[in-house]
This record gives structure tokens, sequence and C-alpha cells, in this order.
């Protein structure tokens, strides 16, 4: 319509098509839908997924169109919705009300998100709105009159049209010729007095030219698309695994999506405002949450913020008197350790660690146990006693400052990748009167005799209480994660209280911590990329990432077979960069059995050492390692994904 001023329309009655006529959105029209339905899902605290919600909602609508041939009224739509998803609240009448109004006005802001006006189909309103034509509407749309008054009023377009006519509020269709013979009933026209402008041949045009009503097409033809499952796995493969070299943490972005996808979840569910992303890894981690949680929800805002922390500074503020303690922190990351990693795991210097050897008679390599007489002497030793109690007393800062981000809120909701949660522990020791959510990526509780086991959640895989589906896949590796989510500073020593009674932390910034963020910097920014295109993917689909685990679990053995062979001198370069500050708990290598080791490697014939002997014939280790994949993918399909 490039002429909308020199159009000349003889009825004194013009009738518009709403949409992809007067307004057109940005995106398909299902996308919309498919975001109404994720902004529910938040709403109902994600007990029912958004996918669910989708598919209950058209399902409804197609059952009543295929008896009915008609539109289903608007509230009905969302009320049946409602009686479907949650069957066993249908007696709470106010509560399904306050479901529909809510369902209303948030897919009134998902429309408004996404439309604009059409200028020259407006032009041509104006136009007749000046030489005195009556201006009306005609839809057919699921929603009902007020929703579209609604609509027309926030795009300031409202004033130009004296009634709206709209398939939901009158039970009858375009498309059926009988919403035209409601209009002109409701107007006592006669056909002919009525002209027609629409983008639809078949509703707007050829049926009510054959009615006799005078009809103008404005072809419209939509650009936009919707992402199914197909076009989603290709969207991952793509983001994935294009670029070993140049991109090589993008192969675990399927799992990290899902991890962040699951934690906004759960964190939703819970009713947290707030959570602590606890250092190091938490600091890519809470960037990642934050382009997250921006995409899926305008409404339930959870406010990130970094946490400096680490078992170091968390260890003190943990201990009862030196006579009380148990050491319990230590002494359940192995059964004997030796006098001298005890006392540097208890920051004491070297000149002090001398002088108690000294004082009890002992050497470096004397043990130490929880029952033991040595640590019977230790507890009674000068120089033991006033270090340890010295170092406590800093602990009253760390509340502090805790206490600082959290307020008086009696739950704390902590995140961070796992492994078995001893920075948790040592805060719930420190602040026993709160209750303390840990939210990790993995957890491998049952490898370590961990006491507390409660209130720890494995997003992405765990063993407690039992194995979680897929767990010898998606624990595979676990250690690369470390690699990935390096922070731009070295650990959190302990904190410091300034002159205005703040708290800052005390943080290690040695050059070798450095060196370490600068060598996976760019990989990292990669990283961030590909989850943003990802991120964006979704925006297309009707799914959230933790709806589809058979997909992560697909990606998941790509990477392990197919990808990460390839990643094996980086591992080893990153691994020989780390450095791990002997504070935050000096360990013993992590003894896995020959027996143990074999059946790991056999488990995927051997993959990790596919591209050792072939630096120059790439082509060889890259046939063995598909062929592998797919003998593993057949077995997980034949077994499931255990």
């Amino acid at each position: 319509m490039t002429n909308a001023g020199n159009m000349v329309i003889n009825t004194r009655i013009v009738a518009f098509d709403f949409f992809d006529t007067l307004v057109h959105r940005d995106c398909h029209p299902e996308v919309v839908l498919y975001e109404w339905a994720k902004e529910v899902a938040a709403y109902m605290k994600y007990r029912v997924s958004p996918s669910q919600i989708y598919d209950c909602r058209k399902e409804v609508e197609f059952r009543f169109k295929q008896q009915s041939g008609e539109e289903m009224p608007y509230d009905s739509l969302l009320g049946d919705t409602y009686s479907r998803l949650l069957p066993n609240e249908l007696e709470d009448i106010d509560l399904k009300n306050e479901w529909v109004d809510a369902a209303k006005s948030i897919e009134l802001q998902a429309e408004l998100a996404h439309l604009t006006i059409d200028s020259e189909t407006i032009a041509l309103v104006e136009k007749l709105y000046r030489e005195g034509k009556v201006l009306i509407v005609i839809s057919d749309f699921y929603a009902d009159y007020n929703f579209l008054r609604n609509i027309m009023t926030s795009l300031d377009i409202g004033q130009y049209f004296s009634q709206i006519f709209v398939s939901s509020s009158t039970g009858c269709r375009k498309s059926t010729g009988r919403l035209y013979q409601y209009v002109c009933q409701q107007l006592e026209l006669s056909y002919d007095e009525l002209t027609m402008l629409g983008d639809n041949e078949q509703s707007d045009v050829k049926v009510p030219r054959n009615m006799g009503i005078k009809a103008i097409w404005r072809p419209y033809e939509d650009p936009h698309s919707m992402i199914d499952y197909s076009g989603l796995f290709k969207k991952y493969q793509q983001i994935l695994f294009k670029n070993p070299d140049g991109e090589p943490f993008n192969g675990y972005l399927a799992d990290i999506l899902f991890f962040v996808s699951k934690l906004h979840c759960h964190l939703v569910a819970q009713g947290a405002k707030k959570v602590l992303f606890c250092a190091r890894e938490g600091q890519l981690l809470k960037r990642l949450f934050d382009i997250y949680q921006a995409s899926v929800s305008n409404e339930l805002l959870i406010e990130s913020v970094y946490f400096y922390v680490s078992r170091r500074s968390t260890l003190y503020p943990s201990f009862l008197s030196a006579k009380e303690e148990s050491f319990e922190t230590i002494f359940r990351q192995y059964q004997h350790i030796s006098l001298n990693n005890f006392l540097l795991n208890l920051n004491f210097e070297t000149k002090e660690i001398a002088q108690i050897f000294e004082d009890l008679h002992a050497t470096s390599e004397s043990i130490v146990t929880s029952d033991g007489e040595l640590l019977s002497k230790l507890r009674q030793n000068p120089t033991f006693i006033y270090r340890y109690e010295l170092e406590r007393k800093q602990g009253e800062d760390f509340r502090s400052y805790i206490e600082g981000l959290v307020g008086d809120e009696e739950s704390i909701y902590l995140v961070d990748i796992g492994w078995k949660g001893s920075i948790q522990d040592n805060i719930q020791r420190a602040l026993p009167d709160k209750i303390i959510y840990g939210y990790y990526l993995g957890l491998m509780l049952n490898a370590y005799p961990v006491k507390n086991k409660n209130q720890k959640y494995g997003m992405l895989f765990t063993d407690y209480p039992v194995k979680s589906k897929g767990y010898s896949l998606l624990s595979r590796n676990f250690e690369f994660y470390e690699d990935i989510f390096v922070a731009d500073h070295g650990p959190t020593l302990s904190y410091h209280r300034l002159e205005d009674d703040m708290i800052e932390p005390v943080l290690d910034m040695k050059e070798e911590h450095l060196q370490l963020y600068r060598l996976v910097l760019n990989y990292q920014e990669a990283l961030v990329k590909g989850f943003c295109e990802l991120v964006d993917a979704y925006q297309y689909t009707k799914w959230l990432p933790y709806e589809l685990e058979e997909l992560l679990l697909r990606m998941a053995l790509k990477k392990e077979c197919k990808f990460l062979p390839q990643l094996l001198p980086l591992r080893e370069e990153i691994r020989n960069k780390s450095t791990e500050n002997f504070g935050e708990i000096v360990k013993k290598p992590y003894k896995i059995s020959i027996k143990r080791k074999i059946k790991d490697k056999r488990d995927f014939l051997w993959v990790d050492y596919a591209y050792k002997p072939f630096d120059r014939v790439k082509c060889i280790p890259k046939m063995y390692t598909s062929f592998v994949y797919g003998l593993k993918r057949l077995g997980y399909a034949i077994k499931g994904w255990k």
C-alpha cells in the first residue's frame, strides 16, 4: 500500500484486520505464545514447565475448534488450560480467577513488546477518519475485545475505531463468514455497505467478496520463523563443536546452559530474592546467570551477588575453641594427615610450625588423627593455642561480611561448581541460625566421608542420595570445569574491617593466578558469545534449556567422545599453570586404583588417548572417535541414559 493517500473507498463503514494489517509483530506469532508460556511458568514458580503450558493451551484451543469450527472464548481458553494443568486445584475458584487474570496480563505485555504499527495502513486510517468514515476492527483472534482495545490504546490508535469485533468474544470467525454476518447484523448493514481490508487472501478477501462485501487485499508475508527441535539440535552442533582450537570451552555449553536454566528454575521455585555466587568459579557463572535471567523473565528478577569466599576464608569462622573443635572439616578430607600439612591448613607460619615440632618432639611426617594423642597435645600447646585463637577471632569479620550481603534474610542461597560443598558446611557452622541452600553444577558426596549432605543440590549431576540420570557421562572429566571457570583474581584469604566498619575481602593476587586467567580469557569470551547465541535461539522455541535433558545428554556424549580428545594439550597446559593455594585445603592427590582407571578408559574405548600418537595424521583419530561415539550412542539408545 504505497499510495494510501490516493485510495478511494466508497462505503461509509470500513473494517480493518488487526494483526499483519494494522500492526506487525517483530517475531513469529507463536514466539509470543512461547514467551507467554515461559512467563506464566515463572509466575507459577515452575510447578509446570513452559512447554507443558504451551502444549496444553494449544490442545484446548485445537479441540474446541475441531468440534465447533469457531474461536473459543478467551476466558474459557485460559480457564480450561488452568484446569488441565492443575486438576487438583479446581475447587479454589479464587485461585483460578487469579491465575487467569495473571495470564491475561502476561500475554498483553508479551504482545506489546513485539508490536509495531504499519505506517502505510495507519496513513489510510487517518485519511478515512478525516473524511468521516466509520472505522471498525474485525479480527480472528484467540484473545477478547478488551485485549485488543488495550493494545490499541497502548499504541495510541484506539481513537480511530468505533468498534472492535473479535472472534473469541463473538463466538464466530471471519474464515467461516459468520463473523461478517454478525457484524452486519449488529450494525444493521447490508453486505455491500461494508469494505474489508486485510492481509489474509482467504478470510479477509475471498470470503467477504463471496458474501457481497467489498474487500481490499493488503498482502503481507511474515519474514519471521520459529525453531523446532531439529533446528535447535543443529544450532547446538554448530556452536559447540565447530572450532576446538579457538573455542575449546564451547563443548561444555550444553552442560552449562542446562545447569544455569535449572538453577534459575529452582531459585524461582524457592522464592529466592538474592543468590550468592561463590568465588572464584562463580565469577563467570554469575555473568552467565545474569544473561540467562534477562532472557526468560521480566518480573521475577533474582539479585545475583559475587561472594568473595574460599575454603580457607571460611575455615576459622566455622571453628569452635581449640579445646572444643573436632577439626571435622580437615579430617573428613583424609583420615590421616601429616602434622606439617595439618598446621599449614590452619594457616600457621613456618616459624610457628618449627616451634610446635620442637615442643611436641614431633616431625613434619608425624601423623595427626581425629582421636590421636598428637591432637590432644596440640590443644594444650601455647604456640598452637595463641595462633589458633588469634585466627579464630577474625571469624567475626567474615560474619559481618556475609551479613552485609544478605542482611537479615533467614535463608542464604549459594552457587558453586561443586564437588562436596565444603564451603557451605563451613558457613553453616559459622552461621548456625541461617538456612543455607547450596546449588552446584555437580556433587560427588558418596566418594567422600562428608556428613553434612542436606540442602545441597547437584543441578547437572549428583550421586546423592542416588546417581542422577546420565551421572557417569556428565561427571566424566569434571575437573575441566575448574579450568573453564577461572577468575581474574586469586583465592580469598581473609576479611579486613575498614575504618568505616565496612568489610573487604583480602585476596591472594600472586602473578600465577593472573597468568592462568590471561591464558583462558579469550576462550571464556568465546564461551559467553556461544552462550548468548544459544539463549537467543531458545527465544524462538517453546522450551527452556532445563526441559531438554536428552538433548543435553546427546551433546555431552559427543563432547566426551569426539571433542575433548582433541583438547588434551590445552588441558595439560592449563593444569600445569594451575596453582592451589594450600590454605584452601592442602590435598594429597586423589588416588584412583589402576583397576578403576582401566575401567574408565575401557568404557569409552580409550578415546582420551586417540590423538596422542597421531600429531600429523588427524583423520585417523577423528574416524576412531566417531566410531566410538556411534557405538556409545547406540548403547544409550538401547539401555537408556543411565
